[in-house]
């Protein structure tokens, strides 16, 4: 899967199995879609094998699989 960042917004799109895309369903896509939480204010993201990482507003955001604690749950 992928993700970028245009004008604030975070898009992703590729393989969904663990809910990586962000967007509620574990569907997988073949176009960009925006992460409905993240529709602005976004500055970085960056993704690991099942997870995506996002910075807004010095805040960081996590989402998908939460496998040896890739999102900071503990």
């Amino acid at each position: 899967f992928s993700l970028a960042v245009r004008d604030g917004a975070v898009y992703a799109w590729g393989s969904n199995r663990f809910g990586q895309l962000g967007d509620g369903t574990y569907l997988d896509s073949t176009t960009p879609n925006p992460v409905p939480a993240l529709a602005d204010g976004v500055t970085a993201v960056t993704a690991g094998s099942a997870h995506s990482l996002a910075i807004r507003n010095g805040q960081v955001y996590a989402w998908g699989s939460n496998f040896s604690g890739a999102l900071g749950l503990g």
